[in-house]
């Protein structure tokens, strides 16, 4: 277990514990998520066959009444990809048709230009070598795009 001695914020306490990771790959979940069955081999897969691919899992829900699990895109075999507008605002569409259609697998990965920011994996050497996060980020919400545009740049 590793402790900031101070308030460092959520998104440089990101970065302080990938410098203390000892495994090859780093993997954020938010706080107030929970993994499914079989949740880590679909994330951890393409990083194997490309250290420079950053994996994003299926964010599924629970209702917050019922505590019923509840599929977020509906049918399976329905992926969003990640986008965002000119303000910034985090936004999803859905996949091509023939880019679905390629797909062997539910699982499969597909490229998207951004992500939700709270739950990816990453190789621990290439985050490194992206420069971790902005050492000036403290709270969330900027952190999905900076990462995103570092990846393409």
């Amino acid at each position: 277990l590793l402790r900031n001695e101070e308030r460092e914020g959520l998104i440089r306490t990101r970065t302080i514990g990938a410098q203390h990771a000892r495994g090859d790959v780093v993997i954020f979940l938010d706080a107030h998520c929970e993994v499914n069955i079989n949740w880590l081999p679909p994330l951890l897969a393409p990083i194997k066959h490309n250290r420079k691919v950053m994996t994003v899992p299926v964010i599924d829900g629970i209702d917050m009444n019922t505590w019923e699990y509840k599929r977020v895109y509906g049918a399976a075999d329905v992926h969003f990809r990640g986008i965002f507008e000119w303000g910034l605002l985090y936004k999803e569409t859905e996949i091509t048709k023939e880019e679905a259609q390629r797909r062997k697998y539910n699982s499969e990965p597909f490229r998207s230009p951004t992500h939700a920011g709270g739950l990816f994996a990453i190789s621990n050497k290439w985050f490194e070598e992206l420069g971790y996060y902005d050492a000036g980020l403290q709270i969330w919400g900027g952190e999905q795009y900076e990462l995103s545009f570092k990846r393409h740049i």
